[in-house]
């Protein structure tokens, strides 16, 4: 009788436990670029640092090389993040720019990269000559994470991000099609939980569905316009007619989840008040995950005091699927505070 007691006063309880715990157990914490508030962005101790952290997924970005491989690099250009300009003086464009696509994969591979010194927030993180690290192509990036999988003895969702695919097939590269032909080789290219594909060019991730048989889970990246910065160019999308309800129907016609900047969560008049714009609760609405983008200790968003706030924002208020991070260690600590 005691027993029986017991099993209904803890059904009774349950009523009244917060909603934040199962939010908790469900939100993915997603390694932007890696560990890379720790160490240099896309290189391998980046992806080893967030494995053993615990992140649940890390993603690489996707370009092309000269000679047609898929490089795992953020930018289509090189000048930001490595040491092209002291090796390849005169190979950079008229518009001054050094362009991955010029260059082959051994002469990428080559090439010495570094953190993001011209962004302020960046300057506290990893010394750019402390060490050396290379640029990996998406096959070698697979590769160690596939034995990081082994190491950490749980399998580690991939997020990739198709980088400008327009901007590729105007200077002759097919980017979608060697995308694709790389799920296929490597047998990604199924539905699972574990797989997802993002780009911010709706149109791209379309034909990668009904031109090149992709059927992994697709995911609309979203900006403000604001937030924009590839120069001289307009947005690939009309972004906040995105986030209308038409929009957000749009998107479901062939994605399953959408990837907005975080600042298109919300509004603020002053620090601390922050004041949700439903755009989580109608995607979800209308059948759609919610993968918001990216979380920075060092650059906190513009409103927030601090970072407990923003994941607290993101998992409590938001109940968002997963986040980016170039923190992984401080989001699963958080959510191991909520469990």
């Amino acid at each position: 009788m005691k027993c029986k007691k017991c099993v209904m006063f803890l059904k009774f309880i349950s009523f009244f436990l917060p909603s934040w715990t199962s939010a908790a157990k469900s939100t993915q914490v997603i390694a932007h670029r890696g560990a890379a508030g720790y160490i240099v962005e896309h290189t391998a101790p980046a992806l080893a640092m967030a494995a053993a952290m615990g992140a649940d997924f890390i993603e690489p970005d996707v370009v092309v090389s000269k000679d047609g491989v898929l490089m795992v690099f953020h930018d289509i250009v090189l000048d930001h993040t490595c040491d092209v300009a002291k090796k390849f003086l005169h190979r950079k464009r008229n518009d001054g720019k050094y362009y991955v696509m010029d260059f082959t994969y051994a002469e990428l591979k080559s090439l010495r990269v570094h953190e993001r010194f011209a962004h302020t927030e960046m300057k506290k993180r990893f010394p750019q000559d402390a060490a050396q690290f290379e640029m990996l192509s998406l096959e070698e990036w697979l590769g160690i994470v596939k034995g990081l999988e082994v190491s950490v003895q749980r399998p580690l969702g991939k997020i990739f991000e198709l980088k400008e695919p327009k901007f590729h097939r105007q200077h002759g590269y097919d980017m979608l099609a060697l995308f694709a032909d790389f799920l296929r080789k490597h047998n990604l290219n199924h539905v699972s939980p574990q797989i997802y594909v993002e780009c911010f060019e709706p149109t791209a991730l379309v034909e990668l569905a009904q031109v090149h048989g992709v059927v992994a889970n697709l995911v609309q990246l979203m900006s403000l316009a604001s937030e924009w910065h590839q120069p001289g160019q307009s947005s690939p999308a009309d972004y906040t007619w995105m986030q209308t309800d038409e929009g957000l129907r749009s998107v479901k016609s062939y994605a399953m989840a959408i990837a907005p900047s975080l600042a298109m969560l919300y509004e603020h008049k002053e620090v601390g008040t922050i004041i949700s714009r439903e755009l989580s609760s109608r995607a979800r609405k209308h059948g759609l995950k919610v993968f918001p983008y990216t979380v920075r200790k060092d650059a906190l968003p513009q409103g927030f005091q601090d970072l407990e706030q923003i994941h607290r924002f993101l998992v409590v208020d938001e109940k968002v699927d997963g986040f980016f991070t170039d923190f992984p260690d401080l989001a699963v600590a958080y959510l191991a505070r909520l469990k």
